[in-house]
């Protein structure tokens, strides 16, 4: 017995905690962000890139390595300690091994209704206009299975060697217009049945939007929305690094060329000559090739 407010009471009735509507309430499960992607020989960019999508409140990132050259410990071994990025090796020569990769991560957990995973390479950075992070940002799509994030492309900037000390979104800001628009896409990841292409995935339940709320249709989606926010895709940086990336070999093979970088920067056509002169055909067999179609990877 106690007494309270001058009266004897037994504690069971004085203080009924355990029986407390705060106590009964069952603790609100945190909403999860990852991150997938394959990469290959990305040791330049892929700290930064790592860094600035966990400024956004993404959790965790996976990393499929499709063979790399070096491992990565001395690029992001420390977020790798830390349980940040995970790496996974990965070996699969065929031509939609990126959309392959992506499935094998949606089939492998027993996500919840809270996990959502973006689908990204690391030459694309998601911004968003004004939710301060991608919580905030995803409250506007929580009644669709996922939201499709329109590109905005840039160039090299008129750059031939790779700038040193200066962030790539400051690095890189020519801005030019795509034949054929895209999207990448960020799906609550119980709702993803597969995805057929790099750039969308097909629905269990609920459907694919753009940022501004149209649905998304079709195995090849090309819609234009920056409602809300965006992913900026460094498509090309410099001509150095394009030469690195000729030499590494595409994730999608045959997808880049010489002759694709002068199409992107038509201001730098001018000086093709001198700087494919001393290219090797046998290392740059597309040298003289003229570009495939390109879908964007």
């Amino acid at each position: 017995m106690v007494e309270l407010n001058g009266e004897k009471q037994s504690c069971g009735k004085a203080f009924r905690i355990g029986n407390s509507p705060s106590a009964q309430a069952k603790p609100v499960a945190k909403n999860r962000y990852f991150i997938c992607a394959l990469i290959k020989d990305e040791h330049a960019c892929l700290r930064e890139w790592a860094l600035h999508h966990r400024s956004l409140g993404f959790d965790k990132i996976i990393l499929y390595d499709d063979s790399s050259s070096q491992p990565y410990d001395g690029v992001v071994g420390d977020l790798i300690k830390e349980g940040f990025v995970e790496m996974r090796p990965w070996s699969d020569g065929r031509w939609s091994r990126q959309s392959r990769a992506f499935n094998e991560f949606v089939w492998s957990g027993n996500w919840g209704d809270g996990d959502y995973c973006a689908f990204i390479d690391p030459d694309e950075f998601i911004f968003f206009d004004s939710a301060r992070n991608i919580d905030e940002f995803m409250e506007n799509y929580r009644q669709y299975a996922g939201v499709g994030l329109s590109w905005r492309l840039y160039n090299a900037n008129g750059r031939i060697k790779s700038p040193v000390g200066i962030p790539t979104p400051q690095a890189y800001t020519c801005e030019f217009e795509y034949w054929e628009p895209k999207i990448k896409v960020i799906g609550r990841l119980k709702d993803i049945e597969k995805f057929p292409t790099v750039h969308h995935f097909v629905p269990k339940r609920g459907k694919l939007v753009t940022t501004g709320g149209q649905t998304i249709y079709g195995m090849t989606p090309k819609y234009s929305d920056f409602t809300n926010g965006h992913i900026k895709h460094y498509i090309t940086k410099s001509w150095e690094d394009w030469v690195k990336r000729l030499k590494r070999g595409n994730i999608t093979k045959g997808l880049r060329t010489v002759n694709m970088f002068f199409r992107f920067n038509p201001d730098l056509q001018p000086l093709k000559f001198e700087l494919t002169k001393d290219l090797d055909y046998d290392e740059f067999p597309t040298l003289f090739s003229d570009d495939i179609k390109w879908d964007g990877d």
